[in-house]
This record gives C-alpha cells, structure tokens and sequence, in this order.
C-alpha cells in the first residue's frame, strides 16, 4: 500500500492518497537508489530488486509496520556485477535491464553482453545464481556473440534487440530449442563441514540428463584455474545405483565442475561425494 520513488542516491516512500493533496511521505531510504531505472524488478510477493553502485540490492517491508527496509540480495555475485557495471558508460547503466523469465520464474539482469540469472526455488532450497553470455549460432553452425540494447517479455517469451536484429530466448516453437551451448555446473569448495580436517576423496555419485565431462579441483590456492582441475570422468546418466564413480586425492576441500556436451538438453539435478578422514576419526 505504499510508492517507492527511486532516484540514484535516494530512495522516498510514499502512502498516495485519491487527492493528491492527501499524500504523504512516509520514509526516506539515503544512500542507496540507482541509476537504471529499469533494473527495478519486482520478484515474487514482498521484493522489488534494483542495481544499486554496490550491487544488486531488495527494497521490501521490513515487518508488520510496512516501514522499508533494503538488503543484499546478491552478496555471493556482487563483485562480478559491481566490476561490470563500473565498465559501463552512463548510457549503457541506463540499459541495464531487470526482468522475469516467465517459462520457469528466473530473475534476470542484463548489463550489456552478460546477464546475470538468480535462481530461487525455496521448496527445493536451491538459491544459486549463474551468467548468460548472449550468443547464437549461425547457419554455418558458427557462434555469434552480440550486445543486448533491449529486452521485453512478451506472450510468455523473451525478446531481446541487438541492433537491427530481434532474438526470441528459447525460439518461437512450441517447445524450448536447444543448441551446442556448452553448460557449466560449477560447485563451490566443499568441506564437509569440517573445513581444517584432510579427507581421503573416494567417489561421487549424481543424477544427470544428457552428456557432461566432470573434473575435480582440490587446489585453494587457484581455485579458477582449469591447470589445477582433474578429469574424471563423461556421464550421461544417473549413477546412484551403480558403483561409485573413482574419485582420487586427498585435501581438506574439493571443488566439482560439470561442462555439458551435445545439442540436447542437459541438466544437473544433484551430486554426492563420498570420502574418509585422512586421521581416522569419525
């Protein structure tokens, strides 16, 4: 029951009233706003999310007494977002672009060549964000990278505008089209909630759809680089109920990177990690 008026470095509340002359402020938010008015998104019921100069920021009721109150909805992806939009000029922040994907619910943020994907199922506890790199591939099979100016969701599709050329997420047909885009499912370090102890990595265990290759990194140190992975292996199917895949090495955490392969369509729906105690406690 309440306005939110945004400008860059101030945000005001207002309770709007049939007579104008019946309105009144409510609450002013210092210190925060944003210079691209069309990131501010509304996501789900109670957030509104907006790109603020230190990130991605939820401007929601902060109890029972309706008074507003903001909040970090992207702390694990504000450095990427806060790098990318300092590399944008003033006309370029005013492109960014916050909208709803309609198809499964996805909240996104397009800055320029990248968009920025947050992903919450909370019946699942899945809370994840992920990047887009906006490409197609051409009738000789080949990728094309491009810029997005524009984006609008429009009977249940998105479409975006790079120049002259009008792109639709997913294709016009029925069904979602799939190409030869490589997926990454990349884990964080792992610790098993025991992040000082050395564990003896013995297997994993997932459940996958279409072709990925698997690789481990147990390196902290380099934990970007792909010098430092090891391959493991190529699935294409679930493997719980069969032995588990080998998985070698000894270190107190350890990362798994899943890259898809093949114009199917590939989805990761979880993993398992199996190992001991290198000092033989339980």
């Amino acid at each position: 029951n309440a306005t939110a008026v945004f400008s860059e470095r101030l945000i005001q509340i207002w309770q709007l009233a049939s007579d104008p002359a019946d309105s009144v402020r409510s609450q002013v938010l210092r210190n925060t706003g944003t210079a691209s008015p069309r990131s501010v998104t509304q996501f789900g019921d109670g957030d509104v999310f907006y790109i603020d100069e230190s990130g991605l920021r939820s401007l929601r009721a902060r109890d029972s007494s309706n008074a507003a109150a903001t909040s970090g909805i992207g702390i694990r992806i504000d450095p990427l977002i806060v790098a990318k939009l300092r590399s944008l000029t003033a006309e370029e922040r005013e492109k960014v672009i916050g909208l709803i994907e309609p198809l499964d619910g996805r909240f996104w943020l397009i800055m320029k060549d990248v968009i920025y994907v947050f992903t919450f199922f909370p019946e699942e506890k899945i809370s994840a964000w992920t990047s887009y790199t906006p490409h197609y591939f051409d009738g000789n099979g080949d990728r094309v990278d491009f810029e997005i100016d524009d984006a609008v969701v429009f009977n249940r599709r998105v479409y975006l505008r790079s120049g002259d050329d009008i792109l639709v997420y997913g294709g016009l047909e029925t069904g979602a089209e799939t190409d030869e885009t490589e997926a990454e499912a990349w884990l964080p370090f792992l610790d098993g909630e025991a992040p000082a102890r050395a564990k003896q990595w013995q297997s994993f265990d997932a459940a996958v759809s279409g072709q990925w290759s698997v690789s481990a990194s147990t390196n902290l140190r380099e934990p970007t680089s792909e010098a430092v992975e090891d391959d493991i292996c190529v699935i294409y199917r679930s493997t719980y109920n069969e032995e588990g895949i080998g998985v070698v090495g000894e270190s107190t955490h350890i990362s798994l990177r899943f890259r898809s392969s093949g114009s199917g369509a590939c989805v990761v729906s979880s993993c398992a990690i199996h190992f001991t105690w290198v000092d033989g406690k339980e």
